[in-house]
């Protein structure tokens, strides 16, 4: 969702959706999505724009395409970002990018 992707599919070879791929609905993968959707529904996700250049995470984001790659969105306004860590990490962010005088994290 922060980096312009769609569609979640762990541990396992739904992607494929083979004919029992329904009966795979119940594995772990599948039902940590409900967390993301909870996130998600609070804000308006659908704004987000990836932060390709990273303007506001401007250090310790990975290497894209290794699997600890951090991705960031930042809304237009500039009110809200949102940023994915697949593992435990740190980034640098730049917050005078922001526009709010108070951050929560």
């Amino acid at each position: 969702m922060t980096s312009g992707g769609a569609g979640h599919c762990i541990g396992t070879l739904l992607w494929s959706f083979p004919d029992d791929w329904q009966d795979k609905l119940d594995l772990p993968g599948v039902n940590s999505m409900k967390y993301m959707i909870e996130f998600f529904q609070k804000i308006p996700w659908w704004t987000l724009v990836p932060d390709q250049r990273h303007v506001l995470s401007v250090a310790g984001s990975g290497r894209y395409g290794d699997d600890d790659y951090v991705t960031t969105a930042l809304s237009p306004d500039k009110k809200y970002a949102v940023s994915y860590f697949p593992r435990p990490g740190f980034v640098t962010v730049d917050l005078g990018v922001m526009d709010r005088k108070e951050v929560n994290a």
